[in-house]
């Protein structure tokens, strides 16, 4: 066996200056060795992976300014000025350029957002509270947005002759805002949320989405003016049309939520209380097909659902009263609750 020429003790106090900052052409001098042997060193040593690769990234990014960004990286990029709420390379590219000076390529912002996953403690949905929790300390508005198809009407029918198809859906657009529900309708040729990221679009089918999208826009920003507010958070599930909106204004703000979280979000002031949300309420699948001959009846149709939505939420609150024995809800809050939930309802149409 070939006895090494460096003791146990000297490759590791080589080590050692590599992890404080020395160079491994410095160090090769110095111990009278390859590069190739100081990284096989290295690599038998018990170093944390994570430490190892920030020292790698030390001569662009101080080690100090890297745990500050693996920090930034775990908050939501709209608390620092982006308009989504995931991080993408160019975004990072562009933080650290304008908060250090410092100009990095596409690999290094990648191999900061990996390692930032290896440093977060918090689970999926504790994060997503916190971030609701800090955008509304920031000052913004936290709009839940959902769509619900309540049926078709010819294309001709309506005002604006954008449609290719002779028939189109009917869409409900819900917009949950912390004191305010908003309520509205996209007329599309399509599905009106295109969640799926891999299909690739016909020419056709591209012009489609665009027309969805300017629709999409066009409620957003009348929620916006709503709520008198310049720091709106819309948050959804993931919707493909939202680049496009966000091109058109890059004020609007993004969340993305995966969909079995999202679903059970709520906005407390008006909703939940019984462990429903207003979508669960309005959203009924029979309806998905109805045929609508004139505007006025999607009109009627909408306004019956909000009443419909009122009087299940009174019945259910006096039902869950009637449970801890209070026996004389109906008949002094009845009429109050059904005051008080309409009066939370805006219909922008």
């Amino acid at each position: 066996m070939i006895k090494s020429r460096h003791t146990d003790e000297e490759k590791q106090q080589c080590v050692n200056e590599y992890l404080n900052g020395k160079d491994k052409y410095y160090l090769s001098g110095k111990y009278s060795t390859s590069i190739r042997t100081i990284d096989r060193w290295i690599k038998s040593s018990n170093i944390d992976r994570l430490k190892l690769r920030m020292i790698k990234r030390a001569k662009t990014i101080p080690v100090k300014i890297q745990e500050e960004i693996l920090n930034v990286l775990n908050s939501n990029p709209i608390c620092v000025g982006f308009n989504i709420s995931y991080w993408k390379e160019f975004m990072i590219i562009d933080y650290i350029k304008n908060k250090y000076n410092i100009a990095i390529n596409r690999r290094m912002a990648k191999g900061l957002i990996e390692d930032s996953q290896e440093v977060n403690v918090l689970s999926y949905e504790d994060k997503v509270i916190n971030d609701i929790e800090e955008l509304a300390d920031l000052g913004y508005s936290i709009v839940l947005v959902d769509y619900i198809k309540i049926g078709k009407i010819a294309s001709q029918e309506i005002e604006y002759k954008d449609y290719k198809e002779e028939m189109v859906d009917v869409n409900l657009v819900i917009a949950r805002a912390g004191e305010d529900m908003y309520v509205d309708v996209i007329f599309s040729d399509l599905d009106i949320v295109d969640t799926i990221n891999e299909v690739v679009l016909t020419k056709k089918d591209k012009a489609k989405r665009r027309i969805i999208a300017n629709y999409k826009f066009e409620v957003l920003k009348k929620v916006c003016n709503e709520e008198q507010n310049d720091r709106v958070v819309f948050m959804t599930i993931y919707d493909r049309d939202m680049p496009k909106v966000i091109k058109k204004d890059n004020t609007i703000k993004w969340y993305i939520v995966e969909s079995e979280l999202y679903k059970t979000l709520t906005q407390p002031v008006y909703e939940g209380e019984h462990g429903k949300t207003v979508i669960e309420y309005i959203d009924d699948k029979n309806n998905r097909g109805r045929v609508y001959r004139r505007f006025t009846d999607i009109d009627n149709t909408i306004r019956g659902k909000i009443d419909k939505y009122v009087l299940n939420v009174t019945s259910d609150k006096i039902e869950y009263e009637k449970s801890r024995g209070n026996n004389d809800c109906k008949k002094c809050n009845c009429k109050n609750n059904e005051y008080n939930m309409r009066k939370y309802i805006k219909i922008l149409m």
